[in-house]
């Protein structure tokens, strides 16, 4: 995928065999850094053009999932479900139920209505814009053990090239008992720097702490829990990380026991739901039906957190998602906290409500994103901010962006062309008379917005539907000095 179409597309699909499908559904997990964006990647068991094809049903879900839906994730839809893609395992061949994620519910069940589960959707704690780390190493390897495996085996998996083992044990981490030549070769295959990374072979399940004498035996030689990673999840990954020249031997083995794309579960950070509230509600209203309670909840949530913005309360903004609320949940007129974060100016909330998950690329039913909000409040410390997140200004804006050059170009404000320029914006874009932001200004006999524009790279060449330039604009109105401005931007060297 291109980076340069992934600020074109709200969400994009991708068709793929089904043999792999998990490998690289798991491999673009880490390789598109901070998205904000829905990839789907989805097949069929039965080829597309045959009578029963399963194919029709992925793909149409799909395109509804990633132009419809906000989860910004590298995903994988199949038979009415979409995973998470750095969880899911083919297992089946010949069943069109061929994708499951053994230990992470699905995000979304498609029936009649599509049923996001939102508290499964993995939320970025960083302000980065989206990176493709296209590097990838391929000295990894997946080594699985059984019962009369040998240490001579083990030994010839782990020479040069291999930099990184993806080991697949016994139960919650265990290989067989009283081998000691074996426990042995790992031992001095991490000791040449070699990670190697402790997975169960079993479907469900994760490697803990040890719990049999020789999975304690793994952890003291300087093994890597994997936790309830796939096998095609820790090889990717670990691919990854092996990658990242930049970082220690030490820095590589933390981020391959880190959750980073919703790839593992590690049972220590799980915190306990704070359920007050929710159980009040029920009590009160007398509400029975768990999906109506998750309706009042999302509703009362998002109508608190609200009025915690409106306050400028960055405390209960805090406690409000620490509670539940859905930080990009959308109102009405498709508008997101985030949008009036930013119309109240309150940078720490709008910083605050980036690093949990608030999603830059949303828009009203109007099409306006978060950063336009911030370019028709004139904040530049926000739109920096939101550009830092990823946001960008995109083709489809481009009729929003050319009535608001137009409008700040006629009437002479520069404060709202420089919030423009901060943004990205293009001052060369044409109206429906094929008038630029130029035109527009010396139409208006503004010299100071005509210089202005002239010094931020406007084009003095550019022709409306007449066929007219903005100099013969200003000649047939007899503004001479703006004329003037023009040529000497046209005799410059």
């Amino acid at each position: 995928m291109n980076e340069k179409y992934y600020g074109e597309y709200d969400g994009f699909v991708v068709l793929h065999g089904t043999d792999t499908l998990s490998y690289t559904a798991s491999a673009l997990s880490f390789m598109f850094e901070n998205i904000g964006k829905c990839i789907v990647l989805t097949g069929s068991q039965i080829p597309i053009f045959e009578p029963r094809s399963d194919g029709a049903d992925n793909f149409v879900s799909s395109l509804l999932i990633a132009g419809g839906l906000d989860i910004p994730e590298v995903t994988v839809f199949f038979s009415n479900k979409l995973f998470r893609g750095n969880r899911t395992r083919k297992v089946s061949v010949n069943n069109l139920y061929a994708f499951d994620s053994p230990n992470c519910v699905p995000l979304v069940e498609v029936g009649i209505d599509f049923e996001v589960n939102k508290k499964a959707k993995f939320k970025p704690n960083t302000i980065e814009k989206c990176n493709l780390h296209a590097k990838m190493s391929k000295n990894v390897g997946l080594l699985r053990i059984f019962p009369s495996i040998s240490s001579a085996v083990v030994k010839a998996f782990c020479q040069p090239p291999i930099e990184g083992v993806v080991l697949e044990s016994y139960g919650s981490g265990n290989i067989p008992s009283k081998r000691d030549d074996v426990v042995k070769e790992i031992a001095a295959a991490v000791k040449r720097g070699i990670i190697v990374v402790n997975i169960t072979q079993c479907n469900r399940g994760s490697v803990v702490s040890p719990i049999y004498e020789t999975g304690r035996l793994l952890s003291e030689c300087g093994v890597v829990s994997g936790f309830d990673m796939t096998p095609e999840a820790a090889l990717t990954k670990l691919s990854y990380v092996l990658s990242k020249s930049e970082l220690s031997y030490q820095e590589k083995v933390e981020m391959m026991m880190t959750n980073i794309r919703g790839e593992l579960t590690n049972t220590s950070s799980i915190t306990i739901d704070d359920n007050v509230l929710i159980d009040a509600l029920a009590s009160s209203l007398n509400i029975q039906s768990p999906k109506m309670l998750m309706e009042v909840t999302e509703k009362v949530f998002s109508a608190l957190l609200l009025y915690a913005i409106e306050h400028d309360d960055t405390r209960a903004v805090s406690k409000m998602l620490d509670m539940g609320a859905d930080v990009n949940a959308q109102n009405t007129e498709g508008r997101t906290v985030l949008h009036e974060a930013i119309t109240k100016g309150n940078i720490h909330i709008v910083e605050y409500l980036l690093k949990n998950g608030a999603n830059v690329h949303l828009k009203t039913r109007c099409g306006e994103s978060p950063l336009l909000t911030a370019i028709a409040y004139d904040n530049h410390a926000i739109i920096k901010l939101l550009m830092q997140c990823g946001a960008q200004l995109t083709s489809v804006d481009v009729k929003l962006l050319s009535e608001l050059l137009c409008v700040a170009a006629k009437s002479g404000v520069v404060t709202k062309l420089e919030s423009l320029k901060i943004g990205g914006a293009d001052f060369n874009i044409k109206d429906e008379m094929g008038q630029t932001a130029l035109h527009k200004a010396v139409i208006c006999n503004n010299p100071d917005i005509v210089q202005y524009l002239l010094d931020n790279g406007a084009e003095v060449d550019a022709r409306d539907v007449l066929g007219l330039t903005p100099l013969d604009c200003a000649k047939k109105l007899g503004y001479k000095s703006i004329a003037g401005l023009i040529l000497g931007k046209n005799n410059e060297p």
